[in-house]
């Protein structure tokens, strides 16, 4: 049984597109597939049903770094893997930096299958994520009490209004900060050994009380939650 493939093939030579387009269907795909060459065609095809990009690095008319610049304006999380003859460390590093799924040399196009399996499953993974923290958010702002969602780490990802009220730093502010950054001393303590706890998977009580050092220096006695 072969997976359906919406395909846009950023390449100039039409055998290296059906060489790709044989390794695809070698890993199981049944691709429908578009191939461009310049700036024009490619946004003319780019849209959001597109499930894979394969960009050579360097065309006549176009590269693969204004193709993942022009991905990135249309906010479009499409998987682009670079595929090319030639392509030096540091570019392949680039591409990465710029947001590029994966790369690989026309001549080792056996990666390519598995390359864009697992890019599509990183993908699904993100939705997932992204769907995951709008539901979150959505209930988390119709609540009355300060909601933090954060990593294993103890890094804030997401506070809602409340806890912007009760900490006095707006969430943008708060994104990325370890928890206890924003406790008394003595419940940084405890709400760092309760991480380490919900992490290793132990028992854990839920409640304690401690105190939020707000931006002003004004400390807020509060009863918290620890949930995973």
């Amino acid at each position: 049984m072969t997976t359906p493939l919406k395909a846009l093939i950023l390449e100039d030579l039409q055998a290296d597109a059906e060489l790709m387009l044989h390794e695809l269907r070698r890993a199981g795909f049944d691709p429908n597939w578009k191939r461009v060459q310049s700036e024009g065609e490619f946004l003319a095809n780019l849209a959001p049903d597109v499930d894979v990009i394969l960009a050579d690095y360097h065309l006549p008319m176009f590269d693969a770094t204004r193709a993942l610049e022009l991905l990135q304006q249309r906010a479009l999380d499409i998987p682009f893997i670079v595929v090319s003859g030639t392509i030096t460390e540091e570019s392949a590093v680039e591409c990465m930096k710029r947001g590029a799924s994966d790369y690989l040399l026309k001549d080792r196009l056996a990666r390519l299958g598995p390359a864009v399996i697992r890019a599509l499953e990183d993908r699904r993974v993100r939705e997932g994520k992204r769907q995951v923290e709008e539901r979150y958010r959505w209930v988390s702002e119709n609540i009355m009490d300060a909601v933090f969602l954060l990593d294993l780490e103890g890094h804030v990802v997401f506070t809602n209004r409340r806890g912007e009220e009760l900490t006095g730093y707006p969430e943008a502010e708060q994104r990325g900060r370890p928890i206890w950054s924003l406790l008394a001393p003595e419940g940084a303590a405890e709400a760092q050994r309760r991480l380490q706890a919900v992490r290793s998977g132990q028992g854990v009580d839920p409640s304690f009380e401690t105190e939020v050092v707000r931006r002003d220096g004004v400390r807020v006695s509060v009863e918290s939650n620890v949930t995973s």
